[in-house]
């Protein structure tokens, strides 16, 4: 009777290196995003997209922790993910998802508030948030939310573009945010994030 040989998984030296640029640049990645959020953005009432924007929404309303809300916000998206988009999206994902919750709850109280300019803290939030998730991006994770929500989309109806999706999403959440805050000053400074 033959017997199948185990198979080891075998790491190299590069594939150490690359785990571990991978993981740098996630952290680095999450703190910027997670940063942008709490210094510009909170404390000026900016409403924000994705499920950042629900966490921070039920945080206002519930005052519920953001980093664990936004964690269990993600868990049904990431389950629908690894059945139908693989694993290896999913643990990269995961991992850093993960991070960003940690870091928006741990960070809160050490960071300081910005509530100057709402103009400045609007045009500063996208620029940081967006260098944050490049940097997420550019190693092949992403940090959850509506990203999953857009692949998910696109795997079931490959016509619809996930740019379309993110940005249907985006101005649901954003509107709902207005009405959460009663201003739509919020929700115009969020257009700016966006945009940025």
């Amino acid at each position: 009777m033959k017997t199948v040989p185990d198979k080891k998984i075998k790491l190299t030296p590069s594939a150490v290196r690359e785990l571990l640029l991978d993981n740098l640049l996630w952290f680095a990645g999450c703190a910027l995003y997670t940063a942008s959020i709490l210094i510009f953005a909170v404390p000026n009432g900016i409403a924000q997209s994705g499920l950042t924007g629900v966490s921070i929404m039920l945080n206002s309303l519930l005052n519920t922790p953001v980093g664990l809300t936004y964690l269990l916000l993600n868990i049904p998206l990431i389950l629908a993910a690894w059945l139908f988009l693989g694993w290896k999206f999913v643990a990269k994902t995961l991992w850093v998802t993960v991070i960003v919750s940690v870091m928006f709850d741990v960070m809160t109280p050490f960071l300081p508030a910005y509530t100057g300019d709402k103009l400045l803290s609007a045009l500063f939030c996208g620029a940081l948030s967006g260098a944050g998730l490049a940097l997420v991006f550019m190693r092949g994770a992403t940090t959850g939310g509506v990203d999953i929500l857009a692949r998910l989309f696109r795997k079931k109806w490959p016509h619809i573009s996930m740019g379309r999706v993110i940005l249907v999403s985006d101005v649901i959440i954003v509107v709902a945010a207005a009405f959460v805050y009663q201003s739509a000053e919020s929700a115009l400074y969020a257009a700016i994030v966006i945009f940025v």
